[in-house]
């Protein structure tokens, strides 16, 4: 019986010193204010994007948003005008494309996980005219690419745009 005592003393300090030798991997990792460690391996929360320190603290969108010089181009028409971009406050996922296609309204973008790229889901944006389509952004020069459909109900037009930072 004492050395069945002894053994299990034993294995149980082995155990404890194994254990304590475990390395936490997120133990110096810094994750910002809107990310997660997990075995060493940092993850932005969903709408969310690492700096250039590494650290989850700049919103995906933030990249899109402000005033851009639309060229336009339709396929019955070309048009040049300005076009603001700003922060959609439904989402942290989300920005408003205004008046793209010259309808006085906004197109809501959703931005996909890369942060590069967007998708205009099928949405009202005038009386009668639906529209569709998604886009990308060159994240060192912010030009973005933008193709979409326009429908009336029963036609429909194909646009692409492209918006130069002003």
């Amino acid at each position: 019986m004492k050395s069945f005592i002894k053994a299990l003393s034993l294995l149980t300090v082995v155990g404890f010193f194994a254990a304590s030798c475990e390395k936490d991997l997120c133990k110096d990792v810094a994750t910002g204010e809107r990310g997660t460690c997990l075995e060493g391996v940092v993850t932005c929360d969903e709408g969310y994007e690492k700096n250039a320190d590494g650290l989850c603290d700049v919103e995906s969108r933030a990249k899109f948003i402000g005033s851009f010089n639309a060229d336009e181009l339709c396929d019955t028409s070309t048009y040049n005008y300005i076009v603001n971009v700003s922060n959609n406050s439904t989402s942290i996922t989300k920005f408003n494309i205004s008046d793209l296609y010259l309808t006085g309204t906004n197109m809501v973008c959703d931005v996909d996980a890369s942060g590069l790229a967007f998708t205009i889901n099928n949405q009202t944006i005038s009386t009668g005219l639906t529209a569709t389509g998604s886009g990308t952004i060159n994240a060192n020069t912010r030009i973005v690419t933008v193709s979409y459909t326009i429908n009336d109900g029963s036609a429909s037009q194909s646009c692409s745009a492209i918006l130069s930072p002003r």
